[in-house]
């Protein structure tokens, strides 16, 4: 019996790519077709050679940090080359010059912020600080105070979703940070 599979969704779990082999094994290279892969960049970049192999797009629905670069990638979320310009130049048309950046320290907080920093530098403003907070961290005490004593005109935050915003937004609240 020949097997059939002309679209194949995954959503692929953290720690995907320590069973890569196995999949891609199961899957088989005639089978090996998927088309939506969304989920962590553990899991995207595991997929790649998979997909490469298979000679079919890939096609990435979650936000994205960018900077790779395959014949098969196909990204419909957005990236940070569409997101910070608007913003930074949003707080630069408030005043804006000095900037603090915190994150959660996972590869988009980071390819974020990175973009983020390079933005704000070439248009002619100045980071004061950049901090992270580890992805299962919740107490962000010591990142607000260093916040505070640098003192800058605009924050921008680029945090995991989820409980890390909540826990960040009431932590900054309750410092009296607006």
């Amino acid at each position: 019996m020949r097997l059939e599979i002309d679209h194949l969704a995954l959503q692929l779990p953290a720690g995907f790519e320590a069973r890569a082999p196995r999949i891609a094994h199961l899957l088989g290279e005639a089978l090996a077709r998927p088309e939506h892969l969304g989920g962590l960049r553990l899991a995207r970049n595991a997929a790649l050679p998979i997909v490469a192999r298979g000679k079919v797009p890939y096609i990435y629905t979650s936000f994205y940090e960018g900077r790779s670069c395959n014949k098969n990638l196909f990204v419909n979320g957005w990236v940070p080359e569409q997101q910070v310009p608007p913003v930074i130049d949003a707080f630069k048309g408030k005043g804006a010059k000095t900037y603090f950046l915190i994150g959660s320290d996972y590869a988009f907080g980071r390819g974020m912020l990175a973009f983020t920093r390079s933005y704000v530098e070439k248009t002619g403003g100045k980071v004061v600080g950049e901090e992270y907070l580890p992805m299962d961290g919740s107490d962000w005490t010591a990142i607000i105070s260093k916040l505070k004593e640098a003192k800058p005109d605009a924050l921008v935050t680029s945090t995991a979703g989820g409980a890390p915003n909540v826990t960040l937004t009431k932590q900054l609240r309750g410092a009296g940070v607006s």
